[in-house]
C-alpha cells in the first residue's frame, strides 16, 4: 500500500526516537500492517550502521583528487559573470590588478638581490647563491606577468609621463589541475581511460582463455574420435541393390543387411565388425577408448586389433565387454541369442550381475534379466541336457547329477551356478570345485558363499590361468 506524508514523517520521528512511548506501541502496529513503512525503516537502520561503520577519516586516491581539482578549476574558468556582477568588479579588479602588480615586481627585486653575487668577491669569502624554490617562481614568475607587465616604466631615458595602454583581453587558457614548473602542462591518460583499458584486457585475456578452451576440446574430440567407420562389401544379394549400402558409418547411424549380405565394417585401427545376413545394427559410441553398438537382430561377429581397448556390443539390454576378445552373437528375430566366445574372455552384465565368460563357452540369450548357464563347446550331450534342465527347473537331483558328471573343464560353469543355488546349495558346489582348485590363501569359503566380488573374481583368475 501506498505510504501517507504523515506515516512518513512518523517513520522518520520513530526512527530518531522522538516519539513518546504511547505513540510508538501505536506506530509498532502500523508497522505490522504496512510493509513498506516496515521496508523503509530496515532501510534507514542499515543506513546507519553502515555510516557507523565507515571510518571517520579517509585518504582518498590520487587519481580521484586529480580529476576532483581539474573539475573546480574548469567550472570556475567556464564562470561568466552576470552584467549585474560585472561592473562593481571591474573597477575593484583593475585596483587589485594594479596592487598584485607592485606587490610581485618587489618580490622579483628583493629576489634579485638575494641571489646577486658579491661583486667584490675575497678568497676568504666563497661564492654563495640562494636557491629559488620552484612553488615560489610557479606563484611569481608565469607567462602571463611577463605579457601583461608595461617595462616602460622602469625606462631611465623616458621622459614622457607613464600612461596605461588599453590592454587586448586574450582568450584564457585552461590550466591543468597539477601545475607544472614553468607553467607546462601534463600530458597522460585519465583514471578512467586507464580504467577502460584494463577492464578491456581483462576481457580480451578471459575471451582468449575460452577460445583457447574450445579449440583444445575441438581438436581432442575430431582426434579421439574413430568415426567413421568404412563399410565394405564382401558379398550382396539383390535384394540390396534397392537400398544401396553406405560406404561408411558415423554415430547414431543404423546399417541394415539383407539376405545373402555379407558386410564387414573396420573399425579405425580397433577391430573389425562382420555382419552376416539379416541384420540391424545402430553405432552407438566411436572413441579410442571405447567404441560400441546396438544390435537389433541378426548375426554379428568382432574380431579386434592389437590397439584395441574396450569393445561393447548392446542386445536386449544385456552389454557384452570385450578387450582384445573375440567374439560371435547370433540373435534372429523373435527368438533367443546364442553368444559364442572364441578367444580369451568377455564380460557380460545383465542386471545387477556382472560375470566373465571365458574362450571355448557358449550361452544363450533370454531377455535382459535371464541367461543361461555357461557351457564348454567341448561338453557331453548328457551334461548339456542336464544344465539346460536346471535352468529352467532348479531340482537338487539334478544338480547331484550335475555334480558327479562335472569335470575339471567345467569349472566355469559350476563357479556360474553359485548365483542361481540356494545357499545350502552352494556348500556342495564349492566342495566339488575345490577338488579341482584349491581356494586361494587370501580368500576364505565363507567369502564365496557370501558371494563377495573381490573373492569370486580372485578364485576366477586362478581357474582361468590354470585352463
Amino acid at each position: 500500500m501506498r505510504m501517507k506524508n504523515k506515516d512518513e514523517i512518523a517513520l522518520h520521528d520513530y526512527f530518531d526516537d522522538l516519539l513518546s512511548p504511547g505513540e510508538r506501541v501505536e506506530f509498532e502496529e502500523i508497522l505490522v500492517e504496512y510493509i513498506d513503512l516496515a521496508i523503509d525503516l530496515r532501510k534507514l537502520e542499515t543506513l546507519r550502521r553502515i555510516l557507523r561503520n565507515m571510518p571517520s577519516t579517509f585518504k582518498p586516491n590520487e587519481i580521484v583528487m586529480e580529476n576532483i581539482s581539474r573539475t573546480i578549476l574548469e567550472s570556475e574558468e567556464m564562470y561568466i559573470p552576470s552584467d549585474s556582477e560585472s561592473e562593481p568588479k571591474d573597477k575593484k579588479s583593475k585596483k587589485e590588478k594594479k596592487e598584485k602588480k607592485e606587490k610581485k615586481k618587489k618580490k622579483k627585486k628583493d629576489l634579485i638581490e638575494e641571489s646577486a653575487i658579491d661583486e667584490n668577491p675575497t678568497e676568504d669569502t666563497p661564492f654563495e647563491y640562494t636557491p629559488i624554490e620552484e612553488s615560489f617562481i610557479e606563484e611569481n614568475f608565469i607567462e602571463e606577468d611577463f605579457i601583461e607587465e608595461d617595462f616602460t616604466e622602469q625606462s631611465p631615458t623616458s621622459e614622457k609621463p607613464n600612461k596605461e595602454k588599453p590592454k587586448k583581453e586574450r582568450p584564457q587558457k585552461k590550466r591543468s589541475a597539477k601545475k607544472r614548473p614553468f607553467g607546462r602542462k601534463r600530458f597522460g591518460l585519465s583514471g578512467k581511460s586507464k580504467f577502460r583499458i584494463k577492464r578491456l584486457l581483462y576481457f580480451l585475456i578471459i575471451f582468449g582463455f575460452v577460445g583457447a578452451g574450445f579449440s583444445v576440446y575441438y581438436l581432442y574430440q575430431k582426434i579421439d574420435s574413430t568415426f567413421p567407420w568404412k563399410v565394405n562389401v564382401i558379398s550382396e544379394s539383390s535384394q540390396s541393390n534397392k537400398n544401396l549400402l553406405p560406404n561408411f558409418i558415423s554415430g547414431g547411424e543404423q546399417l541394415v543387411t539383407y539376405k545373402d549380405n555379407f558386410i564387414r565394417i573396420t573399425v579405425a585401427n580397433k577391430g573389425f565388425i562382420e555382419l552376416k545376413g539379416e541384420s540391424e545394427i545402430v553405432s552407438i559410441n566411436g572413441t579410442q577408448s571405447l567404441n560400441s553398438v546396438l544390435l537389433e537382430n541378426g548375426n554379428l561377429k568382432f574380431s579386434p586389433q592389437h590397439d584395441n581397448n574396450l569393445f561393447q556390443l548392446i542386445y536386449n539390454d544385456v552389454k557384452i565387454l570385450s578387450i582384445n576378445s573375440e567374439f560371435e552373437l547370433k540373435a534372429p528375430k523373435n527368438t533367443s541369442a546364442t553368444l559364442n566366445v572364441l578367444s580369451n574372455f568377455v564380460e557380460i552384465k545383465f542386471g545387477d550381475i556382472a560375470s566373465k565368460i571365458p574362450h571355448n563357452h557358449t550361452l544363450k540369450i533370454f531377455d535382459e534379466y535371464n541367461i543361461s548357464i555357461p557351457l564348454i563347446t567341448s561338453s557331453s550331450k548328457k551334461f548339456s541336457r542336464l544344465i539346460s534342465q536346471f535352468d529352467f527347473q532348479q531340482s537338487d537331483k539334478t544338480l547331484r547329477s550335475i555334480l558327479s558328471l562335472s569335470k575339471k573343464e567345467n569349472a566355469f560353469t559350476l563357479l556360474f551356478m553359485l548365483q542361481k543355488v540356494t545357499p545350502g546349495n552352494k556348500e556342495l558346489i564349492i566342495t566339488k570345485l575345490q577338488k579341482f582348485f584349491p581356494l586361494p590363501d587370501s580368500i576364505t569359503k565363507v567369502d564365496i558363499l557370501l558371494l563377495d566380488d573381490e573373492a569370486l573374481n580372485t578364485w576366477w583368475q586362478e581357474i582361468y590361468n590354470a585352463i
